[in-house]
């Protein structure tokens, strides 16, 4: 074996996998001294082997990651999920359709007045490689007059339903449960988690977040949510007249309650913003109408059907996600 073959030898495998260390070398010598032949045109051939046994070596010979280090590569990513901004889905039962399901696109990107169509879930982090979820009990207004007698609520991440606790009988999945603190008959739950081991999910790592869909359980049945969104009619006035053409105002209008106005219009952008406020207003009652307490009898008549929200009917969810 010819100096000149060995030198070209180990300059071709420095240039395919980097710099040698003294062992390296002394395999590669070690190595062609046994070959006999040297024949340049099959050098390629020859040191092929002693490229994949050194990049062997080298990877056996990586650092395997303590517990330490694992856990200083885990962050938690914060999600808070707005009833406003979900996209719902009704269930039919037996008594009427009834909301089920709510559905949040998750976004990064923050916006303090950003377009309810957008429909949003926001973090601060990326989420991805889930391997945590930590639920933060949620107060609820339900639907009246559902069954809890055990006063327990139970809630499933319907993406992560291959990943779950299951009630038999019912296959019903959850991963979070909570206890219901306030009477079992009011339509407002008031919740807590029990301890950490129900508060807490761990998961086999999760690649990705696109959406995130949540569904509230009793241990039979899916739990039933009213409207939290419709849309009213402004007659004008001082106080300004409203109405609910979807649903009859006496069972979406309570004197006191707040709601929210969110896209109102008129030809005079003035009283437009006034009804938009974010500050919302309380529903008045005055026989035989609902106000608000607005002065529009100053602007045109020409004010379109606009959005509410129910104040009563709103709830966050907000969730810590371990992600690694």
């Amino acid at each position: 074996m010819s100096s000149a073959f060995i030198s070209k030898s180990i300059n071709l495998i420095t240039k395919e996998i980097g710099p040698l260390s003294l062992t390296e070398k002394n395999l590669i010598l070690s190595t062609l001294k046994k070959v006999n032949s040297s024949n340049e045109s099959q050098i390629n051939l020859i040191i092929s082997p002693i490229i994949q046994k050194i990049k062997m070596d080298r990877l056996t010979q990586l650092p395997v990651p303590s517990s330490d280090s694992l856990e200083s590569s885990q962050y938690s990513s914060y999600l808070t999920l707005d009833r406003r901004h979900a996209i719902e889905t009704y269930t039919t039962f037996t008594t009427g359709n009834y909301i089920t399901t709510f559905t949040w696109n998750y976004s990064q990107i923050f916006s303090s007045n950003f377009p309810v169509s957008q429909k949003i879930a926001l973090s601060l982090k990326p989420i991805k490689n889930i391997i945590q979820t930590l639920f933060h009990p949620p107060q609820l207004t339900i639907y009246p007059n559902q069954i809890l007698s055990n006063k327990r609520i139970y809630a499933e991440i319907v993406e992560f339903s291959n990943q779950s606790y299951i009630i038999p009988n019912y296959n019903i999945r959850y991963h979070h449960t909570f206890r219901v603190l306030s009477d079992t008959t009011t339509q407002v739950l008031t919740l807590e988690n029990q301890d950490r081991s129900v508060s807490v999910f761990e998961f086999d790592p999760i690649l990705e977040l696109k959406t995130i869909t949540i569904q509230f359980h009793t241990p039979y049945t899916l739990l039933k949510f009213p409207v939290c969104k419709s849309i009213i009619t402004i007659t004008p006035g001082n106080p300004t007249i409203i109405s609910c053409p979807e649903f009859s105002d006496t069972s979406v209008f309570t004197t006191g309650d707040k709601i929210y106005i969110i896209n109102a219009t008129n030809s005079n952008s003035t009283i437009s913003n006034i009804l938009n406020s974010p500050e919302g207003y309380n529903v008045l009652y005055s026989v035989p109408n609902y106000y608000i307490n607005v002065d529009t009898t100053p602007y045109p008549a020409d004010f379109n059907t606009p959005n509410i929200f129910f104040e009563k009917q709103l709830f966050i969810l907000e969730f810590e996600i371990k992600c690694m």
